[in-house]
């Protein structure tokens, strides 16, 4: 949004509580590619379309959706049908001797978020930037929206863009939204020779990212109403465990 708003003549101002990335925008990757539902919805026209701009932001390293079981594979093609081919970006990949049977969807890829926003940043102007400014309320008055920071410092908008997930809770004006919290705990493996020489991700009970920095990001654990922040190392050997049923070798 801080993006693609200045380029449609707004004026923005991006703030964040120390800096922009904090928050779950500071993993070091995450997978993109495509949300797959078995029947036409408007929430797959969304995720169609969120693809397709996404697929021109982020490298395409490829991803393949693995099937565990035949009843798995079943789905993913019909998902798949429903979703559309795009000309190309699903195709249905047979099983070899080193992987299961999936969907290869060679557009997607691994977001690099530190590169991502670093892209964003650099073409904002140094008044569009501002933090550390955490919001401590907002309110609307006289047409327009004042948000009044935790030092007691305030900003005014004609709209505001709340980027902050379950935090919108602790909002007056979006403390009812029937919002949940859901933690995902991300796992970082130190890459080795042979784990360099997958180039794409591949998904199936865990999702398995490329090397990047000399490590891959393994994850993520999905606990609903659960807003603990730190390491739980339970839930690093889960993540590991589902690594293995993923992709033995790899692991």
């Amino acid at each position: 949004m801080a993006r693609e708003l200045p380029r449609r003549g707004h004026d923005v101002v991006l703030t964040d509580t120390t800096a922009p990335g904090a928050g779950a925008s500071g993993n070091l990757q995450a997978v993109c590619a495509p949300v797959l539902d078995a029947a036409a919805s408007p929430r797959q026209d969304f995720y169609r379309s969120a693809f397709v701009l996404a697929s021109r932001q982020h490298p395409r390293c490829g991803v393949l959706r693995q099937a565990d079981t035949q009843k798995d594979a079943d789905a993913l093609r019909q998902a798949a049908s429903v979703f559309g081919d795009l000309d190309g970006w699903l195709k249905w990949r047979e099983a070899d001797p080193e992987s299961n049977d999936g969907l290869w969807m060679p557009t997607a890829g691994v977001a690099d978020f530190a590169a991502f926003s670093q892209s964003i940043l650099d073409v904002l102007p140094n008044s569009a930037k501002c933090w550390p400014w955490a919001v401590r309320e907002i309110h609307r008055q006289d047409h327009r929206w004042q948000l009044r920071s935790e030092t007691g410092e305030t900003l005014e908008a004609d709209a505001v863009v709340l980027a902050c997930a379950a935090g919108v809770t602790r909002l007056a004006p979006t403390s009812a939204w029937p919002l949940r919290t859901i933690r995902g705990q991300v796992t970082h493996a130190r890459a080795t020779a042979e784990s360099k020489t997958t180039a794409h991700a591949v998904v199936g009970e865990a999702y398995l990212c490329p090397a990047h920095g000399g490590g891959h990001s393994v994850g993520a654990t999905f606990d609903p109403d659960d807003d603990y922040a730190q390491d739980r190392a339970s839930d690093h050997a889960d993540n590991q465990r589902r690594a293995e049923l993923t992709d033995h070798a790899w692991a």
